[in-house]
């Protein structure tokens, strides 16, 4: 099994940070455009991970597994 990996679907962040104070690896950082962005190789993917994703008001955080696609080209599906 693949571990998991925060998605940020950045069309919808409103940069208000509550991801960034729930990641328990340091992981969810805000980019220039004050949106947030996951740092995959900070993200382990272990038990305590997915604690971003209820946090987000606007569900832009999907827990997805590593080898998605969409961790590439950050599309929604």
């Amino acid at each position: 099994m693949a571990k998991k990996l925060a998605l940020v679907i950045l069309e919808d962040c409103i940069g208000c940070e509550a991801c960034v104070a729930a990641c328990p690896t340091g992981a969810m950082e805000m980019n220039e455009d004050d949106l947030a962005i996951s740092n995959s190789h900070i993200c382990d993917g272990e038990e305590e991970c997915g604690e971003c994703a209820p946090t987000c008001p606007v569900e832009c955080i999907l827990y997805v597994e590593e080898d998605d696609e969409r961790l590439v080209w950050g599309e929604k599906s």
